[in-house]
């Protein structure tokens, strides 16, 4: 059976499914990658030690297909792989950046309603990290502590402390796997019990010794039967963990990456480091290391004298060459950094001997990058910050392997709602690059969109609004801290039109945080006011689904819901309204860029700086991009769904012709003030970020011809349109 018959009208329609032609492209797009013929080892001669040697680079064939909401694309590229194991009897993987995405395959019925359609049935798997599972000898050791130290004193601590350790005791030899993880827990009773007024962390309770065979049964049981299944459901960062020699999934000959455009985010994760000293020694004592107090007290001392280096430079980051030639500074960093003894044999320890060889100018982390001194642009909390200049390599040692090793599949489909970068003039030309891929494997790369799926209005922002960020000026050093009008002018669209209910997408939990002390209350618990949730770093992202069963939620304030989760409620989405409150663009350090710019002069075929520079702007503006795009999907994820999006950052670059069109309608109705206001405002707004001239590139290109239709929300808390009658 050809996919064109598996999702053929009838095969359809006996299913209870609506076959859609858009589907039926991404499932034949899926079928060419996987049937395409492999390339020959590609020979190439390298130099070691003064010789000349032959090696074999094997590569994956690979597809790149972008396929936005609404294309089925899940279903669309299970049921090739179906047909893939059936003739060539070869297991498969799938990986996916989020939870909720592995839900949706597994236990949202993709998967099951794949096997109907094919009729083909198969033997399938999740394989997640070690740890992810909970270790019961650890949890024991807890246990001792806790009751020894008076932590159970309160009878509601120890009520919830008792249910977890019985849940553990509970476990039997055939247990399934998954339900001796932290997830399985949080599933049934929420969240983790508390200790000393704090729900307890996670990484305590943990599995992190796969030696201790009794202590890790479920988990090599786990990580055993999903080698053995025909497939297995990953997620990226254990994936990557083939780019370092350690095979979690087996031997596949075809791998589905979803949400691929975050497999170079998980890299960076990987590779990336940001280590403030005193939270270091709080975390390694979380994770059980026995810390002394003159460790403890030298990681204190340690961040305050960056606090101190920190105001020297006026918070900019500082380079590793710029450090080291503050002499007197670096050898009591050093000193600090000795005093600080963390077994090296830890995650902590490790990460203090790597920035020791860096400050004493030996290599310290693997790959090209930069390591800084840096400061958190808010709260201006230190760091030592060691960013990758280029992950692609890292990714490429998964497609591509010398001599007796080979790729972690022969065919590789890469797909996404937002693979392209939509920073680029051509979004798609240059994606393989991301993931280390040669042009002459990508055997096919397509954008698909359905031509409708959802309704999409908008209103834009009044640019006579305060920017989000503001720096004030004090006698030492200048500080940056959020705007108090823009702040208050989020309040206001959150407060507008009660009735509607609201998702609020911010970047940050500090910007949640700032909200909720302009309303008087404290950061850092989520906390419910006048029927709006905000979120806050205490609580997980999926608790917060348990709130929208609130018939009195009027809006939820967050910044975890740009991706992998559908706010579906009795089959209708749970909003009318999507406010995004500002372009995501993360902070981004100049001595990075600088750094990026030179590497690029020395590893490419790139001579001049100018254009250098711009393709480091372009890649810096992908991520702020795709993620304006991801957060824009929560709006649409079925087809009758309508949805109203508010974009309240008023760096956004405004179409002229927009906004003379409300200018015009103003001044019909009588306020020439406000039209002669915004029209200023128009006129003189500055040269953007890329991501803030661009935006409209993550919008779906069904949904482009509304935003020249968009209404404004004006500072006085109105919402003007175009025309005065529709106001």
């Amino acid at each position: 059976m050809s996919v064109r018959e598996v999702f053929g009208i009838t095969n359809c329609r006996q299913y209870g499914m609506q076959a859609r032609d858009v589907q039926v492209r991404v499932a034949d797009c899926v079928e060419q990658v996987l049937s395409a013929p492999m390339l020959p080892a590609k020979l190439i001669e390298l130099e070691k030690d003064g010789k000349k040697e032959q090696h074999a680079l094997h590569r994956s064939i690979a597809g790149l297909i972008e396929a936005g909401t609404g294309t089925g694309k899940t279903l669309a590229y299970l049921a090739p792989l179906l047909q893939y194991i059936a003739k060539h009897k070869k297991r498969v993987a799938i990986s996916t950046y989020t939870r909720a995405l592995q839900r949706q395959i597994l236990t949202g019925g993709d998967l099951e309603m794949a096997m109907r359609l094919t009729g083909i049935n198969v033997t399938y798997g999740v394989r997640i990290g070690m740890g992810n599972f909970v270790s019961r000898a650890r949890v024991e050791i807890l246990d001792k502590k806790m009751r020894e130290g008076g932590d159970l004193d309160d009878a509601d601590i120890r009520d919830q402390w008792d249910r977890f350790v019985s849940w553990v005791r509970s476990w039997g030899k055939d247990i399934d796997p998954l339900e001796t993880t932290v997830l399985a827990w949080r599933d049934t009773y929420g969240d983790m019990p508390s200790r000393m007024g704090r729900p307890i962390e996670e990484g305590e309770v943990m599995l992190r010794n796969a030696d201790d065979v009794e202590d890790a049964m479920h988990y090599l049981r786990h990580a055993k039967a999903a080698k053995d299944c025909d497939i297995v459901i990953t997620n990226h960062a254990s994936l990557l963990l083939r780019a370092w020699g350690v095979d979690v999934i087996g031997t596949v000959g075809a791998l589905v990456v979803d949400e691929a455009d975050r497999l170079a985010d998980a890299a960076k994760s990987m590779l990336s480091k940001r280590l403030r000293p005193h939270l270091l020694v709080e975390d390694a004592r979380k994770r059980g290391v026995e810390i002394d107090e003159e460790t403890a007290r030298a990681g204190r001392q340690l961040s305050a004298l960056m606090i101190d280096i920190g105001r020297e430079f006026s918070w900019r980051d500082i380079a590793l060459p710029d450090l080291l030639s503050l002499v007197d500074h670096v050898e009591e960093v050093l000193a600090l950094l000795d005093a600080m003894r963390i077994p090296q044999s830890t995650e902590e320890g490790r990460a203090l001997a790597s920035i020791r060889k860096l400050l004493r100018g030996e290599k310290g982390y693997e790959g090209d990058g930069v390591m800084t001194m840096s400061f958190s642009p808010v709260r201006h909390l230190p760091a030592f910050a060691f960013e990758p200049f280029d992950v692609a390599d890292f990714v490429g040692k998964l497609f591509n392997a010398w001599d007796d090793e080979r790729p972690i599949a022969n065919h590789v489909v890469l797909t996404s709602a937002s693979l392209s970068n939509p920073a680029s003039r051509k979004p798609m030309e240059h994606i393989h690059q991301d993931f280390g891929l040669g042009r002459d494997v990508v055997v096919l790369r397509e954008k698909l969109e359905p031509a409708s799926f959802g309704r999409m209005s908008f209103v834009l922002p009044d640019p006579r609004t305060k920017e989000p960020f503001q720096r004030v000026e004090e006698e030492l050093y200048d500080r940056v801290e959020f705007s108090a009008q823009w702040l208050d002018y989020v309040a206001q669209a959150i407060a507008t039109e009660p009735m509607r209910r609201k998702l609020v997408l911010s970047p940050s939990f500090t910007e949640v945080g700032t909200l909720l002390e302009r309303r008087g209350r404290a950061q850092g618990t989520t906390t419910l006011e006048d029927d709006v949730l905000y979120h806050q770093p205490d609580q997980p992202a999926h608790m917060l689904l348990r709130a929208l069963q609130d018939p009195k939620l009027r809006a939820i304030v967050t910044p975890s819901w740009w991706e992998g989760v559908n706010l579906v409620i009795g089959g209708a989405l749970w909003m009318q309204d999507l406010l995004i409150t500002r372009i995501p663009i993360p902070p981004y350090s100049d001595v990075l860029e600088a750094a990026q710019i030179d590497h690029l002069l020395r590893n490419s075929g790139v001579r001049d700086r100018d254009q250098a520079r711009r393709i480091v702007t372009t890649q810096r503006a992908a991520a702020p991009m795709r993620k304006l795009l991801q957060g824009i999907g929560r709006g649409t994820r079925n087809p009758h769904d309508d949805v109203r999006v508010w974009l309240l950052d008023p760096r956004v670059d405004c179409a002229s012709e927009w906004a003379y069109d409300i200018v015009l309608a103003l001044e019909e109705a009588g306020r020439s003030e406000d039209a002669d206001a915004i029209s200023l405002a128009v006129d003189n707004q500055p040269s953007r970020h890329i991501a803030l001239k661009r935006w409209r590139n993550a919008i779906p290109s069904r949904f482009m011809p509304a935003t020249q239709d968009a209404a404004m929300f004006l500072q006085t808390g109105e919402l003007q349109c175009k025309t005065p009658s529709f106001v």
